[in-house]
């Protein structure tokens, strides 16, 4: 944030999940990433973030000096929240066949939150008139990377969530194998259930954001003997072109234990 102290930063740690770190913005002959962990009791830590360390996004609407007014109290953050839902308090730009998101969106009246139109904030396709972009490193918000980023987000903290219930029932001393079993059954169930896209709010046509991204985003992935990747994009009804999340060729997915 343009004026902060400090730059928030965080790791994916492949066995303990998130590490979080601030960077000064003072000049210093020798910057280092410092290691906070008061970030775990005030945010990153709780029911959000599924009771694991964890990355959240929130939806809430907003005054005009950006101050949260009210919460999306139905939103929680992944690909199963309806577009509808999301990015409230954020500037999004990109263009939606008929989805409205609540991106873009400044109340005026406080008293009164629920009192707006979102067709007026949607398909918004250049910041400049909603605020000063020059002093940014992009004037770009993209409507796809933020949706990439609320399936991350989610996938990531289940990750997290079944490496830690196994890890736990595996070193419960004197459990019973039988108890073992059932509970990384219900750990692993919660991250299978979402990382093959089960219940995902399908999309009322087709989204496209404002930069490269989608097509940069693609070509890095890995491929099959067909040329598909599971970072192809649909941005027609669902997210991507095939049920099953690119973070299964990750570290942290890679690092779960095998039994």
């Amino acid at each position: 944030m343009q004026g902060g102290e400090s730059i928030d930063v965080v790791a994916i740690d492949p066995r303990k999940g998130p590490i979080f770190y601030t960077l000064n913005q003072q000049a210093e002959l020798s910057p280092r990433f410092v290691r906070h962990n008061e970030c775990l009791t005030r945010c990153h830590l709780g029911p959000k973030t599924l009771n694991v360390l964890g990355l959240f996004v929130r939806s809430a609407l907003t005054a005009p000096s950006g101050k949260p007014i009210e919460e999306i109290r139905k939103f929680v953050a992944g690909h199963n929240s309806p577009l509808g839902q999301r990015c409230a308090g954020w500037y999004v730009i990109g263009t939606h066949a008929v989805d409205q998101h609540l991106g873009n969106t400044v109340l005026p009246d406080s008293h009164r939150p629920q009192v707006f139109d979102p067709k007026t904030s949607s398909n918004v396709t250049d910041l400049r008139s909603l605020f000063d972009t020059k002093n940014y490193l992009s004037s770009h918000s993209d409507a796809v990377a933020l949706m990439v980023l609320d399936h991350v987000v989610r996938m990531q903290n289940l990750i997290t969530q079944a490496s830690y219930e196994t890890r736990l029932f595996l070193g419960i001393p004197g459990a019973a194998p039988t108890d073992s079993k059932e509970g990384i059954a219900r750990a692993g169930e919660a991250l299978l259930t979402y990382m093959l896209f089960r219940d995902e709010a399908h999309l009322q046509g087709s989204v496209a954001g404002t930069t490269s991204f989608a097509h940069d985003f693609s070509g890095v992935g890995s491929r099959d003997s067909k040329g598909r990747s599971l970072r192809d994009f649909d941005l027609k009804k669902r997210l991507f072109r095939y049920p099953c999340s690119f973070l299964i060729h990750s570290e942290a997915f890679d690092a779960l234990p095998g039994r």
